[in-house]
């Protein structure tokens, strides 16, 4: 999926406009593994079944008031840099 149709999504859900761009790219450079999940919950509107680092995405939507995106990102970045991103959870990033 190239930007444009994240994009497109993205505006779909509510994100204003002048972040999706941004928004979009960081999509589109995460990890393959989350990359797939995100392009399945676009075309399913499904929840991905992620376990990263004993976090899931349907935890973090409901724990911490994250949306589909800001979940994914979120695992990508728990497979990039776990211990940071761990911490940053429990202190209960935004």
């Amino acid at each position: 999926m190239e930007t444009k149709e994240i994009r497109k999504y993205l505006e779909a859900q509510g994100v204003p406009k002048d972040q999706t761009e941004e928004l979009a790219q960081k999509l589109a450079e995460t990890n393959p593994m989350i990359y797939g999940a995100f392009m399945t919950c676009i075309k399913e509107g499904t929840t991905p079944d992620l376990c990263i680092e004993g976090y899931t995405c349907k935890g973090l939507m409901k724990e911490m008031g994250l949306s589909i995106t800001g979940a994914l990102l979120t695992m990508d970045w728990l497979l990039r840099e776990p211990e940071e991103a761990k911490q940053a959870i429990k202190e209960g990033i935004k």
